[in-house]
């Protein structure tokens, strides 16, 4: 438990201390022990479309917004995307 405070992510902890990551797995106590990270959100279609707002080109959104970009790529919506905007 002391080692998953030195994270911020459950993923940086599974990462960077593979080991103690898998024993908090095997003993079932991997939920309290990431309790005090936060959780990477996913891309949903609405929230994809609202990381877009405040932007005039498609182009300042994808260098603004790499990780919105990426969940639209994953999702298959960069057309839609690129549709949102004006320019």
């Amino acid at each position: 438990m002391a080692d998953a405070k030195r994270y911020r992510h459950p993923s940086e902890w599974k990462q960077g201390s593979r080991g103690a990551y898998r024993a908090a797995e095997r003993g079932g106590y991997l939920k309290q022990a990431t309790k005090h990270m936060i959780r990477k959100h996913r891309w949903t279609p609405d929230r994809l479309r609202e990381s877009t707002k405040g932007y005039l080109v498609y182009s300042q959104w994808r260098a603004a917004e790499p990780q919105a970009y990426a969940g639209a790529f994953r999702a298959g919506m960069l057309d839609e995307m690129r549709a949102l905007f004006t320019l």
